[in-house]
């Protein structure tokens, strides 16, 4: 017998507030992307959605959502880089992941957060 993680799936759309990410290669020499994209729902409710992906399928193909998240993070302008509020693109996650991240501080204190990640972003034009 298995465990199967439920679908706890989520719909995010708002306006891209910040982002940060990083390409890197692993201790198998797999290269991959991470990061963090900050959108902007509401005035006061931004929600940070975590994306990962390795460059490469596991048959050794060029992996698309690495391309993808490549662009969100090259040709997307966020709130923060721009004095021109017209200029943010406005983005949309359709098959996010919500998930309760429950660890112990250095107090032992169990904190527990919420954390939304994706590996699907894309670009609304309205």
């Amino acid at each position: 017998m298995s465990l199967k993680q439920t679908g706890n799936r989520v719909n995010i759309e708002g306006w891209l507030n910040s982002k940060e990410y990083e390409i890197k290669v692993d201790r198998k020499d797999k290269e991959f992307i991470s990061g963090t994209i900050n959108i902007k729902v509401a005035e006061e409710n931004i929600i940070p959605v975590e994306v990962f992906s390795y460059a490469k399928k596991k048959d050794g193909g060029d992996n698309a959502v690495f391309k993808g998240l490549q662009t969100i993070f090259n040709d997307t302008v966020a709130a923060n880089e721009t004095d021109d509020p017209n200029k943010v693109t406005k983005v949309r996650i359709t098959a996010g992941e919500i998930r309760i991240n429950d660890f112990a501080n250095a107090n032992n204190e169990i904190i527990s957060a919420v954390k939304y990640n994706t590996n699907f972003i894309n670009r609304v034009n309205d």
